[in-house]
């Protein structure tokens, strides 16, 4: 059947009246069939979460606004690679802690809830299905980990960091239960809550910050130089104000008050009515606003 509107920019929906699961094999082919059922799992956990009412869902779009610097970034990294590196689990929540002093990490660690239990439950069904598979993955997820550009993405380094927690404590007997729906404690202050006293942080490195500027510098000159390559095909300038009321937050960066979109966003103006945009766009933000765009530059064919 052709696909709804609403299933655009989404992974679970209310559709014939039941919360379901859904999973674009176009876009996103999978490996093999195992690949392809924890991959459904994941997107069914989220679905649970839907029904059972869970408020632990990030702002997408307020973590997208938010500003790195090179100090948080470097905790950020270290936090990162305690749990990679299996050191006790009190030195990572000793590292967020620093670096919650820094900035609020609150929208990350709903990212880190929402996301990784389900890519936990993703990890746990692979595990059921192929021993191969499961290893491959985790293994995949601890390099992603250690890398330390990949601690630059706001939101897909919740995935990770969320997941492999969840696994750390489980192996560590640590017990992360708790009722989806009727909890409002992320899972990163579930387990502070059954960590004891926390040693004073080891202090970065010259290293750390200058690794942390030197991943920074070279992410806001990619950005300058994909809007630049934007600005000179054919556009069209939709006059504003817009609001967002949908997106693909996985293909979305902002720097400052420019907004940049090459996946699916759907803005809704003064008058009520919803534009849908598929593709590129650049967005004129509102400054200081998370959803409201002054205006919006589209592809155009003519």
């Amino acid at each position: 059947m052709p696909t709804p509107e609403c299933f655009y920019g989404n992974t679970t929906i209310q559709f014939e009246n039941r919360q379901i699961a859904i999973w674009n094999l176009e876009f996103s082919p999978p490996k093999d069939l195992d690949a392809l059922t924890a991959s459904l799992v994941h997107e069914m956990f989220h679905a649970f979460q839907m029904e059972r009412g869970d408020r632990r869902f990030p702002e997408d779009l307020a973590l997208l606004a938010a500003p790195q610097t090179p100090e948080a970034l470097a905790w950020a990294i270290r936090e990162r690679q305690l749990l990679a590196g299996n050191a006790p689990l009190i030195q990572f929540c000793t590292a967020r802690l620093q670096r919650r002093a820094i900035e609020s990490t609150l929208e990350e660690e709903k990212v880190e809830t929402a996301e990784g239990m389900a890519q936990y439950v993703e990890l746990l069904a692979l595990r059921n299905l192929s021993a191969v598979s499961f290893s491959s993955a985790l293994a995949q997820c601890r390099t992603r980990l250690l890398d330390s550009v990949q601690a630059l993405d706001l939101r897909r380094r919740g995935y990770d960091s969320g997941s492999f927690l969840l696994l750390r404590a489980a192996e560590s007997g640590i017990s992360m239960i708790h009722t989806v729906g009727g909890e409002e404690q992320t899972v990163f202050e579930l387990l502070r809550g059954q960590i004891g006293v926390l040693p004073a942080p080891e202090p970065l490195t010259g290293q750390a910050y200058a690794t942390a500027e030197e991943i920074l510098a070279k992410q806001l000159q990619q950005r300058e130089v994909e809007l630049q390559a934007f600005l000179q095909l054919k556009t069209q300038r939709l006059a504003g104000p817009f609001r967002i009321c949908g997106y693909d937050p996985m293909q979305m960066w902002r720097t400052a008050d420019t907004l940049f979109s090459r996946g699916f966003l759907a803005l809704r103006d003064s008058n009520g009515i919803t534009h849908s945009i598929r593709g590129k766009a650049l967005l004129h933000m509102a400054p200081g606003d998370a959803y409201q765009a002054e205006d919006c530059f589209v592809l155009t064919s003519k």
